[in-house]
């Protein structure tokens, strides 16, 4: 992805939406990471399998160039199953943003 590649290395702020598809499954992996400039945020709202959680906490992740990331989906999602909880730098949210009275109604 041309566009995304050429972006990542000025972004100050990352948010992923978009759908999970053959394309997009590891979009965010270790070499996207590489390419993204010291200290931008991540903060991603997404299905499962677009961001490489293994590569998340490595030396190209979250313990090196983000300066944190914000997840509301995990590969593994109960607490303690994924290396990303208990990293001081990432803050989990719970994935309910659809869970309104205002979504039900509809």
């Amino acid at each position: 992805m041309p566009d995304l590649d050429a972006a990542l290395p000025r972004a100050d702020f990352v948010t992923i939406h978009c759908p999970k598809t053959p394309e997009t499954i590891g979009l965010f992996n270790a070499a996207r990471f590489k390419h993204m400039k010291p200290a931008p945020i991540s903060i991603t709202h997404r299905p499962r399998g677009i961001v490489d959680e293994k590569a998340l906490p490595r030396g190209a992740g979250v313990s090196g160039r983000l300066a944190g990331a914000g997840l509301d989906v995990f590969e593994v999602e109960r607490a303690g199953r994924s290396a990303l909880h208990g990293l001081p730098n990432v803050i989990h949210g719970a994935h309910v943003a659809g869970v309104t009275v205002e979504a039900s109604s509809a």
